[in-house]
């Protein structure tokens, strides 16, 4: 668990940096949807990067899973 919780940190903050340029970009039509898009992503990543870093037994990636198919859901 502590292995992959590096690689999620980095994965967190690097989705950070890129919802910062989503806000900042001024041709970005409709920022809250591409912002809802890049947290969709970035959970979905954690989900794989939980399941295969844990190789299943850590049952944080089912969380992230649904997380990322709730924000996926909720984009208009």
């Amino acid at each position: 668990t502590l292995r992959f919780a590096w690689h999620l940190t980095s994965l967190a903050w690097w989705s950070f940096a890129a919802l910062l340029l989503v806000y900042g970009a001024r041709g970005v039509r409709e920022p809250e949807t591409a912002a809802l898009t890049v947290i969709a992503v970035t959970f979905l990543i954690s989900a794989i990067v939980a399941c295969v870093g844990s190789r299943g037994r850590h049952y944080a990636w089912i969380v992230f899973l649904l997380i990322a198919v709730a924000v996926w859901l909720g984009i208009d």
